[in-house]
């Protein structure tokens, strides 16, 4: 009975271990992937530069960013939460790359068309 518990105490440990190791790895990786996406930074740079006044306060500057971040770390959650889901994997599975597409292209013309805007809006005065 002793060598049984123990060989499930060890089990536990080590599937414990794998589990945290695989969020750890989930992490890491979660973070590559978004760092990674050009036209994602390229379209939150463009919108930062045209929304945010250059005469406004560092404090300003600072909360539009740490309210970025924080409603970055809400939507990656909830997509967590929605991904983690049998059907919604399926789903995605199927139109993933569709979707993405889409979403880049949307992106990156939106982030574009700011810029060109700004860029003209500087040339005008």
């Amino acid at each position: 009975m002793k060598t049984w518990l123990e060989a499930k105490t060890k089990r536990l440990v080590e599937r414990s271990a794998r589990t945290q190791e695989t969020a750890a790895r989930g992490f890491r990786m979660g973070i590559i992937v978004n760092l990674s996406k050009p036209k994602v930074i390229t379209f939150f740079l463009s919108l930062y530069a045209v929304t945010m006044p250059v005469e406004a306060p560092l404090w300003t500057k600072l909360a539009v960013l740490l309210g970025g971040f924080l409603l970055e770390i809400d939507w990656y959650g909830l997509v967590i939460l929605l991904f983690s889901t049998p059907p919604a994997r399926a789903a995605y599975d199927r139109a993933g790359h569709c979707i993405e597409r889409a979403v880049d292209t949307a992106l990156t013309v939106f982030g574009l068309k700011l810029i060109s805007e700004k860029l003209l809006s500087r040339r005008t005065r």
